[in-house]
């Protein structure tokens, strides 16, 4: 009987004993890399010597309102260990607390709770300064900066600031704290992401700062033919990234990056600082080295687990789009999912057709056109939501998508023509039926799908 694993928990894996005549192909998991001994000392070093940016000592001079910008609990950045030696030399340079917001970029995310926020950074760091998160949907709390014209993320370069609004191009409103700032210093981590190929940099403004109209124009303009291709896709190809570059010109200046490269058990092993593009440059290279996997072949079934993108499922999903590519057209895609909490993606008002049917249809139709028809369906879908409708049906036209996750299956939470199971030997089963029972069934694992992808040649 072949047996394989994924990563359940930080110190847990999930043993898998497939039937006997499944034929593993290869198992993935990220390269291995050593990570930062001593995180503070190095940041406190690479501070005095930044990327396209004098000293940050230097960089402080005449900054009166200072904006820490931190990511929320979706993504595991250390942000109280990379807070610490920056908050330390503003202090030195004789900044007072009274001048320092801390901003959380929640973007369309729920806010964290105070709970969460002395999780994430610290009950020092979090009573020390005012903290503010995005609500996108008050716009008297944005500000209007400016307009990235469409021509900007088309084209393979980054325009001069400028424009206009327009219904064509992407108006930027961001936050106020963020907007009016002397200084914004981004605290992040580079990992893959779905439509701007890395994450990291910039995407902490934009669309993290920013009001639900910048958010929704920017998840269109990061849909093409060819969703699951965009994960790990270099800047100077990704329309999305081009146009947060874009917009982050429009403070650029003022922008300073501490962003990190995680391994998968989120030990820091690589820091960049200053320049935010340059250091987002340097840190996507180096992730696409750790986290892009060559794989051989495309197989009959792919399994994949969410860590350590299984914060809840809005991001666990992720996985299934990840790794899309490790599977043949017409194969399963099997997400192994053990999400702590099930979180704000609410699905609902769903043509009721059986999927067989329903996958026969997406062959017939536009998915551009199929997923508005979804996601008119549901009025109270934000844009990320109606971002995930697309994913969905790209994928669904591709491939059946099975997942195991005993916390969906307690919750009684359903997934439109997604089953559900929490146990393994009927997933299984389930799976063989799918396929029309083959003599053999070859298998891609990925370990850790959550922020590893294939490279298929």
């Amino acid at each position: 009987m072949p047996r394989t694993s994924v990563r359940w928990t930080d110190n847990e894996q999930l043993s898998l004993d497939l039937p006997q005549h499944w034929q593993i192909l290869g198992r993935y998991v990220a390269q291995t890399t050593t990570g930062i001994e001593d995180v503070r000392v190095h940041l406190e070093q690479m501070l005095e010597e930044p990327t396209g940016r004098c000293a940050f000592s230097k960089f402080l001079a005449g900054a009166e309102k200072v904006a820490l910008v931190i990511d929320d609990l979706t993504r595991p950045t250390p942000a109280g260990e990379l807070l610490g030696p920056v908050v330390a030399a503003l202090e030195k340079a004789g900044i007072s607390d009274e001048q320092v917001t801390g901003v959380v970029a929640t973007g369309l995310h729920p806010p964290m709770s105070r709970e969460q926020l002395l999780g994430k950074i610290g009950t020092e760091l979090a009573s020390r300064f005012k903290w503010v998160q995005n609500d996108c949907r008050e716009l008297d709390r944005y500000v209007y900066v400016g307009t990235v014209p469409k021509a900007a993320w088309l084209r393979r370069k980054i325009w001069a600031p400028g424009g206009t609004r327009t219904t064509r191009g992407l108006d930027v409103y961001l936050l106020k704290e963020v907007a009016e700032a002397d200084l914004i210093v981004l605290f992040g981590s580079v990992s893959p992401h779905l439509q701007a190929g890395f994450g990291g940099g910039f995407k902490l403004v934009v669309p993290g700062c920013s009001h639900s109209r910048t958010i929704g124009r920017l998840h269109k303009i990061g849909l093409n033919e060819q969703v699951a291709r965009l994960i790990g896709q270099h800047p100077a190809e990704n329309r999305m990234r081009r146009a947060v570059e874009q917009a982050g010109q429009f403070l650029g200046s003022k922008m300073f990056s501490v962003n990190a490269l995680l391994d998968s058990s989120g030990r820091v092993c690589r820091l960049g600082l200053g320049e935010p593009q340059e250091v987002q440059k340097q840190l996507s290279l180096a992730c696409e080295q750790m986290c892009g996997l060559a794989v051989d072949g495309r197989a009959d079934v792919a399994i994949v687990s969410a860590f350590p993108r299984d914060y809840d499922l809005l991001q666990g999903l992720k996985c299934l789009v990840n790794t899309q590519m490790a599977a043949r057209k017409g194969g399963i895609i099997i997400g192994v999912m053990n999400l702590r909490s099930v979180g704000h993606l609410k699905l609902k008002g769903f043509l009721p057709l059986p999927t067989g049917l329903f996958r026969w249809l997406l062959q017939l139709i536009n998915a551009k056109f199929a997923s508005a028809v979804l996601g008119r369906l549901d009025k109270g879908l934000d844009a990320e939501a109606k971002f995930f409708i697309r994913l969905g049906v790209e994928t669904l036209r591709r491939n059946r998508l099975l997942i195991y996750c005993p916390e969906m299956v307690r919750a009684a939470e359903k997934l439109p023509y997604v089953e559900i199971f929490d146990d393994l030997k009927s997933l299984w089963e389930r799976t063989e039926k799918l396929l029309g029972r083959p003599r053999q069934v070859r298998v891609n694992v990925f370990a850790e799908g959550g922020t590893t992808y294939p490279r298929v040649h």
